[in-house]
């Protein structure tokens, strides 16, 4: 889900290359960034209405735990005023994979 102020990605933190690569393969919009330290890499995909049976159907096919994913919320803070809820996505993510959330501030 993105709009100007939101963005909510479902993030998988530990994936090896061949999940990576499928990853980018089967999700729409998503990509991959290397933990060279680690020799992981950390998959991002934006949480929609699209995306949303693939994220859960990745997770289970690739057998993933709920300390390998989360859910990142980033909020625009320059063009963000006042309260602003949570998308329901979010919730209803949490109902089928039960991982942590983050928060993440920008000001750009």
């Amino acid at each position: 889900m993105k709009d100007n102020q939101i963005s909510v990605l479902f993030r998988f933190l530990s994936l090896n290359r061949m999940q990576s690569f499928t990853l980018n393969k089967e999700l729409m919009d998503a990509y991959c960034i290397e933990v060279e330290e680690k020799k992981q890499y950390i998959g991002m995909v934006p949480l929609t209405d699209i995306n949303f049976n693939d994220i859960i159907d990745f997770y289970i096919k690739q057998q993933l735990k709920l300390d390998d994913c989360d859910i990142t919320i980033k909020v625009n803070v320059s063009e963000t005023q006042g309260h602003h809820a949570v998308p329901t996505i979010v919730s209803q993510m949490l109902k089928h994979i039960e991982c942590s959330l983050s928060v993440t501030l920008s000001h750009n």
